[in-house]
């Protein structure tokens, strides 16, 4: 009967979701929203050119490189960028190699967009596996501008998923305020006999435990002499 009651007891405490992100994250999640959006504006001046092209796997690959070429010139000063990657393979199955778990989940929101994709086209697949494509892109006679947009739409839905953490930590991860009250901490007045435990007194306060100085009585003026009277 007890253990029902424990049981019944936490199924009536609200969970608590847990998040990826951390404050000490806050840093981290600015410089990849920056990546990510060098990544995008990169694909925009590529489509211009790319348009029409048909996609291969060695035009896809030099794409690549010129993204991540884009993307590598964003260096916050003082700041040493985080590496994270991901893929989704020819299974739909998602790789990601992230240092934190928020970048992780960063990343894993982007190949979300290529998974769905992925799934939503494997009826294409027996051609893959026939091994008369390398990819669904290939399977399905896609062009570079196909590509690009795909990749478009997961780097975007990457950002929203990293500005949606950034506002909720730069909410909850406000330093604490600062101490009220007089700050006793500086040691460089002379400790008393106990042992500096008791804080000194404010300027301008009476303490009456240290002796009065000694003060010299004021000065008496001296009168000065009559003058001497005239011999007769």
């Amino acid at each position: 009967m007890r253990n029902v009651f424990a049981a019944l007891l936490l199924s009536s405490i609200p969970l608590i979701a847990q998040t990826p992100c951390d404050c000490i994250d806050k840093g981290d999640i600015k410089e990849r929203i920056k990546r990510d959006t060098a990544a995008i504006e990169a694909y925009g001046k590529e489509i211009t050119k790319l348009a029409m092209t048909p996609y291969t796997t060695p035009g896809r690959v030099a794409l690549q490189s010129r993204v991540n070429t884009a993307m590598s010139a964003i260096n916050t000063p003082g700041r040493i960028p985080l590496q994270a990657s991901g893929s989704t393979d020819n299974n739909c199955n998602i790789v990601v190699n992230a240092p934190t778990k928020c970048l992780e989940e960063a990343i894993r929101t982007h190949e979300k967009v290529h998974q769905d994709a992925c799934r939503a086209t494997y009826d294409q697949h027996h051609v893959i596996f026939r091994r008369k494509a390398m990819d669904r892109f290939e399977a399905m006679n896609m062009t570079m501008a196909g590509y690009i947009m795909e990749e478009v739409s997961g780097y975007q839905a990457e950002i929203m998923f990293l500005q949606k953490e950034l506002a909720r930590l730069e909410r909850d991860c406000q330093p604490p305020p600062p101490p009220h009250g007089r700050d006793y901490s500086s040691r460089s007045y002379s400790p008393s006999d106990d042992g500096g435990s008791q804080p000194p007194p404010a300027r301008g306060a009476h303490d009456s435990s240290r002796p009065k100085p000694i003060t010299a009585p004021p000065m008496v003026k001296p009168k000065p002499l009559p003058a001497p009277k005239p011999i007769d």
